[in-house]
């Protein structure tokens, strides 16, 4: 290990030294790795109405409505790689914004996240939808081979008809979160949580309303040296003052290991992805 106190800049592993510490003191190292944000295109999205049926494959339940736009094209009926996928979808009487997340770690799980707004026959919101399922996971390099690893996963869950809260129409379903840091020649540090996404549709025309798909849960461990705390947030955003869906992916990754011979401290705040979708309601007579 390197004689000079401060940040270590290399990644050598110093396995002797580490066996021999009790002999000969090394000087604690301090890494600090400093809170950064970093623009990331996300992991994938894909495609589904609200039909209140169990559906196998997202593909057909796509084409059982019009696509008014994906981001990449032609995400919902082929992936060339894609890591994201964000759609909206249109027919008569509903309107759907949906993402898929495809993992990063290359194992092709997928996590379908879609938020229907249900209209009456002048258009106007009546009811909320959603369609969930799967797992995504991601996988962050860190430095000197720590890594960061993100299991998100909702059961499949396909429904219409939520419960009403003031103007809105609610639906909520579980969520849960697993992660793991992973500290060469130290070990690996898990921490679980079980919470809940919402699906809310705002009734009150007379307003700017928002509608709104989100996930946002974090999951600690602070009972070992090395502990964590890591957060992860997704959003389907209808947004009536920009005329436009927005998907967001957000990931928080935090850790700190202190013991004798080291000490590292980590913060990283990661958009993951940002996508905008221009789309006007339609507006018909009742």
């Amino acid at each position: 290990m390197n004689n000079t106190p401060g940040a270590r800049q290399d990644c050598e592993v110093d396995s002797q030294t580490t066996k021999t510490s009790n002999a000969t003191r090394t000087p604690n190292i301090i890494l600090m790795l400093v809170t950064m944000m970093t623009l990331v295109l996300a992991d994938a999205f894909m495609v589904d109405d609200i039909t209140g049926k169990t559906v196998q494959s997202p593909e057909p339940r796509s084409l059982r409505m019009q696509v008014v736009k994906e981001v990449p094209d032609n995400c919902l009926s082929h992936n060339d790689g894609w890591t994201y996928c964000a759609f909206i979808l249109e027919d008569f009487n509903q309107v759907n914004g949906g993402t898929r997340l495809v993992s990063s770690k290359g194992d092709w799980k997928t996590l379908d996240l879609e938020l229907g707004v249900l209209l009456a026959a002048d258009s106007s919101p009546t009811d909320v939808g959603i369609y969930v399922s799967g797992v995504n996971i991601w996988k962050f390099d860190i430095f000197c081979g720590i890594s960061v690893e993100v299991q998100l996963s909702v059961p499949t869950i396909s429904k219409n008809g939520g419960y009403d809260a003031a103007s809105w129409k609610v639906i909520d379903f579980p969520v849960s979160l697993q992660t793991w840091v992973t500290v060469p020649h130290f070990g690996t540090v898990k921490a679980e949580k079980q919470g809940q996404g919402h699906a809310s549709v705002n009734l009150n025309t007379s307003m700017n309303s928002r509608h709104e798909l989100s996930v946002d849960i974090q999951a600690d461990n602070t009972s070992t040296p090395l502990n964590s705390s890591i957060e992860i947030i997704v959003k389907n955003i209808y947004v009536p003052e920009d005329e436009a869906w927005h998907y967001i992916a957000y990931a928080s990754l935090g850790f700190n290991l202190l013991t004798d011979d080291l000490q590292i401290s980590y913060q990283k705040d990661t958009l993951l992805s940002h996508i905008r979708i221009p789309f006007k309601f339609p507006r018909r007579s009742g």
